[in-house]
């Protein structure tokens, strides 16, 4: 019987060692020989080896998962050295020396998964291009195992394209399944090329990403806080002629016009989002909400318009629409009788007329959580009828799953704020709690917006049979929390 931890078996130990996070097991690894052979043997470790540490690689590089090289200047020799046999990942950051590349590459590749260069500056860009124009297919480099690729730096520079010049025509992949490409000062890119059979003239990286649509799973492509993101069906999915199949179309902040070319042949979207187009997409857009209407399930837009209309009727067969944002300013928003009762989460900004929103509660019945914004923006509320009052505030409390309701950018010509205030505060010891908005102007706070959160204790029959709108069909019981700003539309 174990008296203390020493005396347990090195399996147990290692079980132990399980439950808890890499980070602390790295920060244990140095209290003993006993306990570090067994973190190393079982969990292996990740080495941040900079410039001139490369005796690091050579005395525990057997053991490594992960190696992030850093500011290397000098060679590596790797002749005699001990590679390591559990390695999935590998990244280079800032400088790399071209001779460096191929021998890291080519010994760590039947074990690689993962392989990242950040803010890379190659000595040699030349000499990269052209192993890459000469190498014969044979000596190519395998990573046969690769699925993830990831490139990150501020602009499209020599090192950048001699890198994906190498890595596209000189090594071999089998399971490549994402590729991201995160540039602070992205270029405009002719995605389009994608879906044609023809790539020439396309950035080098656009033809890796081409070459390996048999397992790509991902591509990813500008800022990282403003990326192009596209997921696919698998390839083989994709019957005769038929062009690539998207799963997934986010685009932020802009939807290019040439895009629009891609979305006619697309007929299984489950995520699209458009991100701030121009009025004269609306049509080739609405198109494709149609053309997608068996398998979307979120659609988000934005922009503005000189009071054009935005009819909510083409998601009428959208029966598995959960999430829906229209931000589409000084765009009146009609023909909500026609919302599907799957929406769980509604955003729109811009006017709605009072008999809109009426026409829009009676097809919400599985609605969490709404936000309207800017109601009055283009001054199409003709009448105090029209002004967003308690009374509607109330009918949206009444919604069965509805856990958050929010009007926001909106002054006191189009809300009756004090009303609804009031009601919010004799309702806190209720189950109601409520956020105001406001912003300065002139030296004064002026309110111009309110979140109105339900909690799970309110009683919604308090309300009366004239608030609560009348459901078919919905399970009681589900009342839960969504997220309301844009990155919550994103994941």
């Amino acid at each position: 019987m174990p008296q203390n931890f020493e005396d347990l078996r090195g399996e147990v130990k290692a079980k132990i060692f399980s439950l808890l996070s890499p980070l602390e097991r790295q920060v244990i690894r140095p209290v003993c020989t006993d306990w570090k052979d067994i973190i190393d043997e079982e969990f292996g470790i990740k080495l941040v080896i900079n410039n001139g540490g490369v005796e690091t690689l050579i005395s525990t590089g057997e053991y490594a998962v992960e190696i992030e090289m850093n500011s290397l200047t000098v060679p590596i020799q790797t002749l005699g050295m001990a590679f390591p046999l559990k390695l999935h990942t590998l990244r280079f950051h800032n400088i790399a020396v071209t001779y460096n590349i191929f021998p890291l590459l080519r010994n760590f590749s039947k074990t690689l998964v993962t392989l990242s260069f950040s803010q890379l500056m190659i000595d040699l860009p030349e000499r990269l291009q052209a192993f890459a124009s000469v190498t014969p297919e044979e000596e190519h480099i395998k990573l046969l195992k690769l699925r993830n690729l990831e490139v990150n730096d501020w602009n499209v520079t020599e090192s950048i394209m001699a890198l994906f010049d190498f890595l596209t025509s000189a090594v071999t992949y089998q399971s490549l399944a994402n590729i991201s490409v995160f540039l602070q000062n992205p270029l405009m890119i002719p995605l389009h090329l994608l879906f044609s059979g023809d790539i020439v003239g396309a950035p080098n990286f656009l033809q890796l990403v081409k070459r390996n649509l048999e397992t790509l799973e991902s591509f990813k492509y500008g800022k990282p806080s403003a990326v192009l993101s596209l997921k696919f069906y698998p390839y083989g999915s994709v019957k005769g002629d038929q062009p690539l199949q998207l799963k997934e179309f986010i685009c932020f902040p802009q939807f290019k016009m040439d895009w629009l070319s891609i979305l006619p042949s697309q007929k299984k979207i489950i995520r699209l989002h458009i991100g701030e187009c121009r009025v004269g997409m609306w049509d080739g857009l609405r198109n494709a909400v149609r053309d997608n209407a068996e398998t979307l399930e979120t659609f988000w837009i934005a922009g503005q318009s000189f009071n054009q209309r935005w009819d909510c009727d083409i998601f009428r067969h959208c029966s598995n629409l959960r999430k829906l944002c229209v931000q589409l300013y000084m765009s009146p928003k009609v023909g909500l009788t026609s919302m599907p009762r799957s929406v769980e989460k509604i955003n729109m900004s811009g006017s709605i007329k009072k008999g809109e929103f009426f026409n829009l509660l009676l097809n919400l019945e599985n609605c969490r959580e709404a936000e309207f914004s800017h109601l009055g923006i283009n001054q199409a509320l003709d009448t105090a009828e029209d002004r967003v009052n308690l009374s509607l505030i109330l009918k949206f409390i009444g919604l069965p799953k509805l856990s958050k309701i929010s009007f926001l950018h909106c002054d006191w010509n189009d809300t009756d704020w004090e009303e609804v205030i009031q009601w919010c505060a004799n309702n806190v010891t209720n189950g109601i709690f409520f956020e105001q908005l406001f912003y300065p102007l002139h030296g004064q706070e002026i309110r111009h917006g309110i979140h109105v959160h339900v909690l799970p204790n309110f009683d919604k029959n308090s309300l009366g049979s004239d608030s609560v709108v009348p459901q078919q069909g919905y399970v009681e019981g589900m009342c839960h929390s969504l997220y309301s700003v844009f990155t919550s539309w994103m994941r």
